[in-house]
């Protein structure tokens, strides 16, 4: 019985340090990353209206922000599961391209244009570095989402939890 309680005990362990370790990673963001679109606007307005002619169903909703400085920074954020497509932008506004976008669901890390089906997985630090080298410097990242549309099923079982609360109220009532 005390060796079966030291096994269990030492794996919920190995699990534990395994879970954090897995969760330690980075995914690095350059140049030679692929974005998939580059771009000469300079202000945040008038970014997000080009992404929405350009991109079919892009909700501009910002979802993350931050200043940068430098030729790299760091983004820790922990991104809701229910976020459905998730975009980011690096801008620098001094330089041509004035910003990146990618697509930071389907990410290419290589040169050859096909994606490598690597994936952020909305937990890992995302690492941006090696941005306009020539002077240039990151002022500024953003994560731009939208929130999926309800589905028709999610939408038919709240309706009928509503029938069925005013048919319940109405039969208290008799």
């Amino acid at each position: 019985m005390k060796r079966t309680k030291t096994f269990l005990v030492g794996l919920c362990v190995g699990l534990m340090v395994l879970g954090v370790a897995a969760s330690a990673s980075a995914l690095l963001i350059t140049p030679a990353t692929m974005p998939q679109l580059i771009g000469s606007q300079t202000s945040n307005d008038d970014i997000e209206a080009y992404l929405d002619t350009v991109i079919w169903n892009f909700d501009p909703k910002e979802l993350f922000s931050a200043d940068a400085s430098g030729s790299s920074t760091n983004i820790e954020w922990d991104a809701p599961a229910y976020i459905d497509t998730l975009y980011l932008v690096v801008k620098d506004g001094n330089h041509d391209p004035a910003w990146y976008l990618f697509y930071l669901d389907n990410i290419d890390n290589t040169d050859d244009g096909i994606s490598d089906g690597v994936a952020w997985n909305r937990m890992e630090t995302l690492i941006v570095s090696g941005f306009w080298s020539q002077g240039g410097a990151i002022s500024h990242v953003a994560i731009y989402g939208g929130t999926p549309v309800p589905e028709p099923t999610s939408l038919l079982l709240l309706g009928f939890g509503l029938v069925g609360l005013a048919g319940a109220r109405r039969m208290l009532r008799k």
